[in-house]
């Protein structure tokens, strides 16, 4: 039978061990390893590009450039003292799964692009192709700058969408209809063109 006062300082001596500058190196580096692996987690969290669109929209909202989502409706809009801008923008659920991503200014960050379409709130059709072409451009300080219809697209058409980006190129898909034939485009079809990202913002 093993003697009590030798079973207790062992027990004692495996204690002590479990303390011993050895071990707590070995926890040490073992909870730096599951650091390192936690990391790259935390560097590959996604853009909030969504919640960048939700921030501009209210903006736009707020300086009467559009109507609110409650306002933007038949009964409120053809009222005959309605005097408000008459079209709304969708809501960022809605596009969320829209963004078009790659690296547009060729700095190594993710940008983004979105097409916006109009919502007219007197439920008519007449604004049913056209939309807003914002580009969510990435800034040396991790900021973003939020561009809207740049200047460059007005002499492309008047109906275009982004369809890509790649690294300091955009790619617009051009919609040429009827009374545009008189430009030398075939009436009711499409081009893609591309433009750098000099050229464009």
């Amino acid at each position: 039978m093993l003697n009590p006062k030798v079973l207790a300082m062992g027990l004692l001596a495996l204690s002590l061990g479990a303390c011993s500058p050895e071990k707590q190196a070995e926890k040490s580096s073992k909870k730096q390893e599951v650091q390192q692996k936690e990391t790259p987690k935390k560097q590959a969290e996604k853009i909030p590009f969504k919640e960048l669109y939700a921030g501009w929209r209210s903006l736009q909202i707020s300086a009467k450039k559009y109507e609110s989502e409650k306002n933007c409706t038949p009964e409120i809009t053809l009222a005959d003292d309605y005097k408000g801008p008459g079209i709304g923008l969708p809501l960022a659920a809605e596009l969320e799964a829209k963004f078009i991503k790659g690296d547009m200014n060729a700095d190594g960050q993710e940008d983004a692009a979105l097409n916006v379409p109009y919502l007219q709130c007197d439920g008519g059709n007449a604004l049913r192709y056209a939309s807003i072409s914002l580009f969510f451009v990435s800034q040396p300080d991790g900021s973003y700058q939020i561009v809207e219809d740049p200047k460059a697209l007005e002499k492309l058409a008047d109906i275009l969408k982004i369809k890509a980006l790649r690294s300091g190129e955009v790619d617009i898909e051009c919609f040429y209809h009827r009374d545009e034939a008189s430009m030398g485009y075939a009436p009711d079809s499409s081009l893609v063109k591309t433009l750098s990202f000099q050229d464009l913002i």
